[in-house]
């Protein structure tokens, strides 16, 4: 197997979505209208909609795996400043391993996307040549 190129590996990094710059609201409502996981996330949003408007309700966001490396550190910044959450629970590698990562300004990258090797067989060879985890 033929190891791309390190500079193929870096090419595209993840980039954060800001949800202040868009409506999901419509988006997500309609998928109530599907089936599966679709309409798992609108029941869930409309849920999270009653928590925000009762002002008895105490909401803990619970993070768990790679959350802040695949893109949602400003989406959890956004809840925080917004007051949409009382705490937060997480694991170690969303606080110190990815965030902190990131604020020395050090950058998550999207290798899945350029589709050139498989993760699976790749993770090992990659760890050895390149002195990383692919995740």
């Amino acid at each position: 197997m033929t190891l791309p190129e390190k500079t193929q590996l870096f090419s595209r990094t993840i980039e954060h979505i800001d949800i202040t710059r868009m409506d999901v609201v419509p988006l997500v409502e309609s998928m109530g209208r599907m089936a599966f996981s679709a309409r798992d996330l609108s029941r869930a949003a409309e849920i999270y909609d009653r928590m925000l408007r009762d002002d008895g309700c105490g909401i803990i966001l619970c993070l768990a795996g790679s959350l802040v490396s695949a893109g949602l550190k400003k989406v959890f910044a956004e809840m925080i400043r917004c007051r949409m959450v009382d705490a937060i629970v997480s694991n170690g590698a969303n606080i110190v391993d990815q965030d902190f990562f990131e604020a020395l300004g050090f950058r998550h990258f999207n290798m899945c996307a350029t589709r050139m090797f498989s993760l699976a067989k790749t993770d090992r060879k990659c760890k050895g040549a390149f002195g990383l985890r692919l995740s």
